[in-house]
């Protein structure tokens, strides 16, 4: 489910120029092309029946359990090496996130505090009054270490890291993220 007010990854990647509308066949051709690899698959087409409770959500004004468990459910797997990124924003999901990940059998994980929980880091600076809880830009993952499979989660070496991004140290300047609950106007750069 999108992040309550916040720019989604499909926002993100048809502000690009990116197809958001790809059948399933369409995205599997994708994947397995070569020279491509990737596709994003939107759950209206993947899953519409998921999709549809994206109105019921807006509806009762709260989180679905199911909003924050499916951004770890595996709905199709991948030959060979699998990894699994999430967002998250409030305390007590990250471990759990994390965990759930490992036992999916996935090669690696990472784990992002996203404004409102998405993906999307921010630019902005962290409030001064704001020390309590992990901040915005805080990630977390890991990834198997000298193995083939990662399908047996017990006895399975695994390299963990923790670190927040500082968007400045990156040559970013501090702004305001976009949010679709106010009125902003995007002029797309292509």
């Amino acid at each position: 489910m999108p992040p309550k007010g916040g720019v989604t990854e499909e926002q993100m990647l048809k502000f690009m120029g990116a197809k958001t509308n790809l059948s399933l066949h369409q995205g599997k051709k994708l994947i397995e092309a070569e020279e491509v690899g990737f596709a994003y698959i939107s759950k209206r087409e993947a899953r519409p029946s998921l999709y549809s409770l994206i109105g019921l959500r807006e509806q009762i004004k709260k989180r679905p359990s199911l909003a924050t468990t499916e951004k770890v459910k595996q709905f199709s797997r991948a030959k060979g090496r699998e990894s699994i990124v999430a967002g998250f924003y409030h305390e007590g999901y990250e471990e759990p996130l994390l965990m759930l990940m490992k036992r999916r059998g996935v090669h690696s994980g990472l784990v992002v505090k996203g404004e409102e929980g998405a993906l999307s880091m921010t630019t902005r600076l962290r409030s001064a009054s704001t020390s309590k809880g992990l901040p915005v830009n805080h990630c977390s993952g890991f990834r198997s270490v000298g193995i083939e499979s990662a399908c047996e989660v017990d006895g399975v070496s695994r390299q963990s890291f923790r670190l927040e991004v500082n968007a400045m140290d990156y040559g970013f300047e501090p702004t305001d993220p976009p949010r679709t609950d106010r009125l902003v106007k995007f002029e797309n750069p292509f």
